[in-house]
């Protein structure tokens, strides 16, 4: 649940991705021993590694764009801006 607040999808886009994940290594998934109802996400070695190379991306995005920083400084607060509308009208 709160993964799915914090990346703004719902448990049925959400479960998926999950299952692909893990499926592929990236993550291992368990039921809380207190509350089977919780799952708990936990990344594996594999898991880690995908994340430090997908923490690059940005930076290489930016390198690639012909903007200058107050434009991408722009873009970045016009696209919070229409994120923080998207939540609030689902």
């Amino acid at each position: 649940n709160e993964i799915g607040q914090l990346l703004k999808l719902d448990s049925g886009t959400l479960s998926p991705l999950l299952k692909k994940m893990e499926s592929k290594n990236y993550l291992r998934r368990t039921r809380q021993k207190e509350d089977e109802r919780v799952v708990l996400i936990e990344l594996t070695d594999e898991g880690r590694e995908l994340r430090k190379k997908a923490a690059k991306i940005p930076l290489t995005m930016v390198c690639q764009m012909d903007m200058k920083e107050r434009e991408i400084v722009e873009l970045r607060n016009e696209l919070n801006v229409l994120i923080e509308k998207l939540s609030r009208n689902p």
